[in-house]
């Protein structure tokens, strides 16, 4: 396999009791490229002053995850331009797992060649696309979010995300505050199935003091294209307990449904009851729920009362009250107007 080449391997899930015996499973495999392993030679501080030996494993070139149907699987990916021409053989690893989880099975081809760079071009410039979250999907630049929120890179390009950490300045790495704290991604990088040239990296942050904080993602394709991208979260002090904002609708004002979100500094699981009135001080529609969801957190509105009968066109106050595990509340209100 050379720098650059599109390869393509396929296998099969084996009975560890017969090689040629197809195991019918369906599941997810994930298929890791190693690049040649290097021998290392240091020399002891001992008076003696005796060399040291060891091998160093290959750096991971290429890995992702695919669909295994039937027993059987395919792969294909591009090796990045980031490998390190030594001597030596790579490897291929593999390991699947059924659908419901009972089946695993790992296998391993140690006597690949990783050596050498196709001539071969690509219309590619640019660098990978990038959508950056904080503890959600649902988050949006400026939001609040917990002391130790967890940092979510969606990424994606068309030939693939470099994630060697071979090439210098080449890793995926999360700048916070103009390099007051940085982290590298590249270990956490997991490939869609879906999509072998996208996937997410995600990692929680520690040590970030309340306060507005902005972090800058670089990050490389295979062919060492590199991109940024940067967003803007708020820390809040744990001291000031449920701290909300942002009771939103959309579309507001709306006819036939809204969506109701709101964000939350909240690191664990809590009840929520959704009430609204009308102009009146009448309670017309109530509804509990439990929130699992990190950061912020969405309910449907249908404009009906509790009954299923049908509002009237009017504005309606919107209160949600939060209530934790360990008996703290918080409300947070907002206004919307229903059109029949």
């Amino acid at each position: 396999m050379k720098a650059l080449s599109t390869v393509t391997v396929s296998g099969h899930i084996a009975s560890p009791l017969d090689d040629a015996s197809l195991v019918p499973m369906n599941g997810v495999v994930q298929v890791t490229l190693s690049d040649a392993a290097t021998t290392v030679r240091m020399r002891d501080t001992d008076p003696a002053q005796t060399m040291n030996t060891w091998i160093r494993p290959g750096a991971a070139l290429s890995k992702g995850s695919y669909r295994v149907e039937n027993g059987r699987f395919t792969a294909t990916f591009i090796v990045p331009k980031d490998i390190s021409f030594a001597p030596g053989n790579g490897s291929l690893f593999g390991y699947a797992r059924s659908d419901d989880s009972l089946t695993f099975a790992m296998g391993v081809f140690d006597k690949v060649s990783v050596n050498g760079i196709e001539s071969v071009s690509f219309n590619d410039v640019e660098g990978p696309s990038m959508k950056i979250f904080m503890d959600s999907r649902r988050f949006i630049s400026g939001d609040i979010v917990r002391a130790e929120p967890i940092l979510i890179v969606d990424l994606q390009d068309a030939t693939g995300i470099n994630t060697t950490g071979i090439g210098i300045g080449h890793d995926l790495e999360a700048s916070f505050d103009g390099g007051m704290k940085v982290e590298n991604l590249t270990s956490t990088f997991q490939t869609s199935l879906e999509d072998s040239k996208a996937g997410t990296a995600s990692k929680q942050i520690f040590g970030l003091s309340p306060g507005v904080h902005t972090v800058r993602v670089r990050a490389w394709d295979i062919l060492n294209n590199v991109s940024e991208a940067t967003t803007v979260f708020r820390i809040v002090d744990a001291s000031a307990g449920i701290v909300t904002e942002g009771l939103t609708f959309a579309p507001n004002p709306f006819t036939t449904s809204t969506s109701i979100r709101f964000t939350h500094n909240l690191a664990k699981p809590f009840s929520a009851r959704l009430m609204v009135h009308d102009l009146q001080g009448r309670l017309v529609f109530e509804r509990d729920m439990r929130v699992l969801d990190l950061q912020s957190a969405e309910s449907e509105w249908d404009g009906r009362d509790t009954a299923g009968n049908i509002l009237s066109t009017a504005v309606y106050v919107c209160t949600v009250r939060i209530t934790t595990d360990d008996g703290l509340t918080h409300d947070v209100r907002g206004a919307l107007q229903l059109i029949r």
